[in-house]
């Protein structure tokens, strides 16, 4: 018996925990009839908008329809940033503020218009409510528009730095003044300003916790922003990945034979900066030192570099590579950042084991009977390891198929690559042999040689089914002292071409992919050659840039001339 009601019990609390569940889920729409296609919006409101003195601590929204709760909270914010809790009756969203509003201040509650009722409708229009603790309410405004492939969950932080010194503003530690989630035009408008200068930026926020955190990309403004009589100018920003300014470091060093040591760092390495003079490898004593005959970076792994010595390792002892930290011969990533000196050295130990395999040939960067191949080619020879090729006969040509012509070629070997470069380009739309014969080639780690032999035909891309656009850059005001650059993104997202403009602010592509282009300008500031995005802390405006709306459409086979882009003078609204 004491069983049986040990059980009733049991089913009567699982039932009761059901109800709970059920009742506090979303609330959904009723079933049946036509689909509603009615855009949600905002039917009441508390309190009034741009009311003063304002001392309740409640804000009300009400909408026309039951709502997707997570997406209207996801585009809601309160500015400045003050904490609030949010709590749902139906279809009214309840805000709770704080008790200490600042009666100096102006808030504003906004809601962007990325997200939907049950039905999956969106809003047409945006919504702000602007309020005020004392008995002013600040009219100013800052809008802009961020660039972006997908800005859609980015945001903006402003601050107000007249009152603090701009330069201990770290993002990574201070949350913003203001706070605004962005849609999926970029276009932003933080409301309720008063007269001040503002520091401002587009963050990714990913943690949702007001900061910025290594990994969150980002952008920073081309200027700071004032507002006067409250009025700004319009501003643009364009996010770009987390800045890299780490440099690689050495993740695992092990002997794989007696003379072969394979390093793997932490990204991948620039491979004009991997050379036998790069490292060094010395006994832990210091009182022996190995000669370094070849390093390369590994064929596919990129983060790898293999080390052959001129002798096998003494196993007895324990061993440090070094990388070099002379700038000539620096180890560094692809972006430029040197290995630094706490991170460029690493133990191991030799190892008995003696490598019996011969090299093996892999592949080629090109496929026989390949077409639409770049006119001026690195055609590639892969092996699975470094290769010795100081005894080995190598014959390397490219001849023009249709009349047997060599043309004149260089090569280059590094590690188990031979590269077969073309001295100028190459003829376009024209079928070219390789015919390659390679005898007595061995790895540095035994004598055993491979001979090998084949030839394969490629075809170059025909440049004439290519089409030519040029233009000039008119700037009714300049907008930098330095050297300025065009660039034309191919909506596929692959084809991205890159010039500096002349004296005249004139430019020309020639042989580019047919279709449309979006055109950008940016002022080289640091005078690397690339658009910077900025930095947060320290604190470093982006470059001055400008996006064209309009594409410029590239036809093949034809010539695009006097394409005129035009910059106007920014203004206050």
């Amino acid at each position: 018996m004491r069983s049986s009601n040990i059980s009733l019990f049991r089913h009567i609390i699982y039932i009761l925990v059901i109800f709970i569940v059920i009742s506090c889920a979303n609330v959904q729409p009723p079933s049946g009839g036509p689909p509603d296609t009615t855009p949600p919006e905002i039917v009441e409101i508390f309190p009034e908008n741009q009311t003063i003195n304002f001392n309740k601590r409640t804000i009300l929204l009400k909408f026309s329809k039951y709502m997707e709760r997570g997406g209207v909270l996801q585009n809601i914010s309160v500015s400045p940033n003050v904490p609030v809790k949010y709590s749902w009756s139906g279809k009214t969203l309840k805000i709770e503020l704080p008790e200490d509003l600042d009666s100096t201040v102006t808030y504003s509650v906004t809601l962007g218009t990325e997200y939907k009722d049950l039905y999956n409708n969106m809003p047409e229009k945006s919504f702000s409510l602007i309020f005020s603790a004392g008995s002013k309410i600040d009219s100013g405004f800052i809008a802009g528009k961020v660039y972006d492939n997908k800005p859609a969950g980015a945001y903006i932080f402003a601050y107000n730095i007249d009152n603090i010194n701009p330069d201990t503003l770290n993002p990574a530690i201070t949350k913003p003044d203001y706070k605004l989630q962005l849609g999926t035009s970029g276009e932003f408008r933080i409301p309720a300003l008063k007269d001040a200068t503002y520091r401002f930026f587009a963050i990714r926020d990913q943690f949702k916790n007001d900061l910025f955190d290594s990994g969150d990309d980002f952008a920073t403004g081309i200027h700071d922003l004032k507002v006067v009589n409250s009025k700004s100018e319009p501003t643009i920003l364009k996010i770009g990945l987390p800045k890299d300014d780490i440099g690689p470091t050495i993740n695992q060093t092990e002997a794989v034979f007696g003379n072969y040591i394979r390093i793997t760092f932490s990204e991948p390495v620039n491979p004009e900066f991997i050379s036998k003079e790069s490292f060094k490898i010395i006994s832990e004593n210091k009182q022996e030192e190995v000669e370094i005959i070849s390093a390369a970076l590994h064929f596919e792994n990129k983060s790898r570099v293999e080390i052959i010595t001129k002798q096998n390792l003494d196993t007895g002892l324990v061993w440090n590579v070094i990388c070099r930290p002379d700038a000539e011969f620096a180890v560094r990533d692809t972006v430029g950042n040197m290995i630094t000196d706490s991170t460029n050295a690493a133990k191991f130990r030799a190892t008995i084991d003696i490598d019996t395999s011969s090299v093996k040939f892999l592949y080629t960067s090109i496929k026989d009977s390949s077409e639409f191949i770049q006119i001026s080619p690195e055609i590639e020879f892969i092996f699975d390891k470094s290769i010795n090729i100081n005894d080995a006969v190598i014959s390397l040509k490219l001849l023009q198929a249709d009349n047997n012509s060599e043309i004149d070629c260089n090569i280059i070997h590094t590690g188990g690559i031979i590269k077969l470069i073309p001295a100028k380009p190459l003829a376009d739309s024209k079928w070219f042999r390789v015919e390659a014969e390679m005898k007595q080639v061995a790895s540095y780690s035994n004598n055993l040689t491979i001979d090998t032999a084949f030839s394969f035909h490629f075809k170059t891309l025909d440049l004439k089914v290519r089409g030519n656009v040029s233009g000039v850059v008119e700037f009714e005001k300049e907008i930098c002292d330095y050297t300025k650059y065009i660039i034309l993104k191919h909506i596929n997202g692959k084809d991205i071409y890159s010039m500096a403009l002349n004296d005249n602010n004139e430019w020309s592509f020639k042989h580019i992919e047919t279709g449309d282009y979006t055109a950008e300008v940016f002022c080289d500031v640091n005078e690397d050659g690339k658009y910077s995005y900025g930095n947060l802390y320290p604190f470093q405006f982006s470059e001055p840039f400008v996006i064209f709306e309009n594409e410029i459409k590239v036809k093949p086979r034809w010539t695009l001339e006097n394409v005129i882009l035009k910059v106007k003078d920014t203004h206050e609204h």
